[in-house]
C-alpha cells in the first residue's frame, strides 16, 4: 500500500476527540492510503480502522469501549499498544505500510470490515519477506477482518457467542503476530461434541486465544495463571534483549538509538503482563464460556445475523440480538425447568402460534417440539371464547403445522394437541381438568399480551403446580431507558395478578418469569 499525501500532526492526539472519514489526514490520527478499502483512522494509541464508512469506526471504538470496561479487556488493549514488531540490531522491523518509519511504526493493529460473515486475523505487511516474523519472536503487524453484525450459536449450547468476547479473541491473535508468538503446530485434543468424544487437531494460538486451558472440563488451571506455552512464547522474545544489549555496548555500534529506545520499550512491556484470553473476557462480561473451538469443517455452525451492533450482550438491558437469539436462551431455561418435573406439560397462547413479526418462531418451535417429543410432553393450545371465524381457520392452520413438526420428530404415535379455551377470568373450568395432575407447566405467549397473566392465574388457582411464563417478543430497543419501562410494565401486570417474583431480568427481546405456588 502506498502513501497518497501525509501531514504529520502538530499536537498530541487526543483519543477521546471524535473521527470520521471527514477528519483530513495529519499522518497520525488519519493516514492517507491509496486503496479502495480508505484510509487509516486511528481509534487507539496503535490500533486503526481502515474503512470508508462512518459506522464501522464507530462500531470498533463501541467494542474497544465495551472492552476497556473489563480487566482482561483493558489488558488485551494495552498489550497491543505496548507490544511493537521488533528487529535484530542494525535491521528494520516489519511495517504495515509503505511510509516513512515515524508513520509506518504507529500501526500495529488495522480493523477492516469481513465480507465473509466470519471475524479472522492475518498478518498485514508491505514486505512479505517479513512473513517469518509472526513466529520466530520479531513480530509483524496485524489486520483484523471483523464482523460485528455477525455471530453464531456455540456447539452443544444455545448460547450466542458475544461479539465483543470474539472481537478480544481476535485481538489476541493480533497479539501473537505482533510478539512473533503465533504457534502454527497443532495440538490434538479429545472433546465431546453432541454426544460423541471427537480428536481435534487446533493450532497452539487459536488453544492460547480460546483460552481452553483454563475453560478444560477436567483439568482447568488458575485464571491468573500465565500457561507455559505463553511464558515460552515471552521468553523466546525476551532473547532478542540481550542481542541489543551487547550491540548497545559496542564501540563501533552503529545501531539507531530511537529504534534502541522503542525495542526496549516494548521488551520491557512484556514484562508486566497478565494471564488474559477468551475465557477472562466471557467470564468478565457474564458472556456463554465456550471450552472447546470447534472447526468449521467439523461442525455445521449455525449463524445468527444481529439486528444492531451489540457490545453487550448479557442481563444489562444496554441492548439486545436479534430475537432469534433470546428466544433460544428461553428454550434452555425451559428445557431445564420441564426435565425437573414429574409430570410437565407445554401451554402455548393462541397468539404465540399466530403472531406474524416473530421472525424465530419456527427454529423455537423445532427445538420445543423435539423435547415434547423425546419426553411425550402434552402440549395444549389457549384459545379465546371470541376467536373470529377467519382467526380460528389460522390458528387451526397453525396447530396442523405444529403437529406434523411434534409426529416428524416422535419415533411413536404422539397425542393429538389440544386446545384449552379462555376468557377474561382465565381458562375455562372444565378444560382446567385436563391439566389438574400436571407438577410443571410452560406458558408461551407474546410478550405484550395480557392474556398470560389471567391464564396463570386460573391455573395456579385451580391445582396449583409450579409454573413457569417465557415470553417471547420481536421487539428491538438500543435504550437501557425503554427497556427498563418495558420491565416496570410487566411488573405492573404481575401485582395486578398476584404474581411478583421474576427468574430473569433479560426482558428486550425473551425471558421466563416463575410465579410462586399459591398459599
Amino acid at each position: 500500500m502506498k502513501i497518497k499525501f501525509i501531514f504529520f500532526a502538530l499536537a498530541c492526539f487526543n483519543a477521546h476527540a471524535s473521527i470520521s472519514i471527514h477528519t483530513p489526514p495529519d499522518g497520525r490520527r488519519v493516514i492517507a492510503m491509496s486503496s479502495e478499502e480508505g484510509h487509516l483512522y486511528q481509534v487507539d494509541r496503535h490500533i486503526y480502522v481502515q474503512t470508508t464508512d462512518n459506522s464501522f469506526i464507530q462500531t470498533v471504538q463501541a467494542h474497544l469501549n465495551a472492552l476497556n470496561s473489563t480487566p482482561s479487556g483493558r489488558e488485551i488493549i494495552r498489550q497491543i499498544n505496548d507490544y511493537a514488531p521488533i528487529a535484530r540490531p542494525g535491521e528494520q522491523p516489519a511495517y504495515a505500510i509503505d511510509a516513512p518509519s515515524e508513520v509506518a511504526k504507529q500501526i500495529h493493529l488495522v480493523f477492516r470490515l469481513s465480507l465473509s460473515g466470519w471475524s479472522r486475523t492475518r498478518p498485514l505487511l508491505f514486505d512479505p519477506g517479513f512473513l517469518a516474523n509472526a513466529s520466530n519472536g520479531l513480530g509483524v503487524p496485524a489486520v483484523i477482518y471483523l464482523a460485528p453484525r455477525s455471530s453464531y450459536y456455540i456447539p452443544d449450547s444455545f448460547d450466542i457467542a458475544d461479539t465483543v468476547v470474539d472481537t478480544g479473541h481476535q485481538m489476541l491473535h493480533g497479539r501473537d503476530y505482533l510478539t512473533g508468538s503465533f504457534i502454527e503446530a497443532a495440538t490434538t485434543l479429545i472433546r465431546s461434541l453432541e454426544g460423541q468424544e471427537r480428536r481435534v487437531e487446533l493450532s497452539g494460538s487459536e488453544i492460547s486465544a480460546a483460552g481452553l486451558a483454563y475453560s478444560d472440563p477436567l483439568n482447568p488451571i488458575e485464571k491468573h495463571i500465565i500457561t507455559q506455552e505463553r511464558l515460552s512464547r515471552v521468553n523466546q522474545r525476551m532473547a532478542y534483549r540481550q542481542q541489543w544489549v551487547e550491540a548497545s555496548r559496542l564501540s563501533h555500534s552503529s545501531i539507531d538509538s530511537q529504534q534502541f529506545v522503542d525495542t526496549m520499550e516494548s521488551l520491557n512491556a512484556m514484562n508486566r503482563e497478565l494471564a488474559v484470553s477468551e475465557f477472562h473476557l466471557a467470564i468478565e462480561r457474564g458472556a456463554p464460556v465456550r471450552d472447546m473451538v470447534w472447526p468449521k469443517e467439523m461442525f455445521d455452525y449455525q449463524m445468527v445475523a444481529l439486528d444492531a451492533d451489540v457490545p453487550t450482550l448479557g442481563s444489562e438491558l444496554k441492548s439486545t440480538v436479534s430475537s432469534q437469539g433470546n428466544n433460544y436462551k428461553m428454550f434452555k431455561r425451559v428445557r431445564r425447568f420441564m426435565t425437573s418435573g414429574a409430570k410437565p406439560a407445554l401451554v402455548l397462547n393462541h397468539d404465540y402460534l399466530t403472531h406474524a413479526d416473530l421472525k424465530s418462531i419456527s427454529m423455537l418451535d423445532a427445538e420445543v417440539f423435539r423435547m415434547a417429543a423425546k419426553y411425550q410432553y402434552p402440549i395444549y393450545v389457549t384459545v379465546p371464547e371470541n376467536l373470529s371465524p377467519l382467526e380460528s381457520d389460522n390458528l387451526q392452520v397453525a396447530i396442523s403445522a405444529r403437529q406434523n413438526l411434534l409426529e416428524a420428530y416422535a419415533s411413536f404415535e404422539v397425542q393429538p394437541i389440544n386446545t384449552l379455551t379462555f376468557s377474561s377470568e382465565g381458562i375455562i373450568a372444565q378444560d382446567l381438568v385436563q391439566l389438574s395432575n400436571r407438577s410443571h407447566v410452560v406458558l408461551f405467549g407474546m410478550g405484550q399480551s395480557e392474556h398470560l397473566f389471567p391464564i396463570a392465574q386460573s391455573l395456579k388457582a385451580s391445582f396449583n403446580p409450579k409454573l413457569m411464563i417465557s415470553r417471547a417478543s420481536n421487539e428491538l430497543t438500543l435504550n437501557p431507558k425503554l427497556s427498563f419501562e418495558r420491565a416496570q410494565e410487566w411488573q405492573s401486570l404481575m401485582k395486578r395478578y398476584g404474581q411478583t417474583e421474576f427468574m430473569s431480568s433479560q426482558l428486550s427481546s425473551a425471558s421466563s418469569i416463575c410465579l410462586p405456588e399459591a398459599m
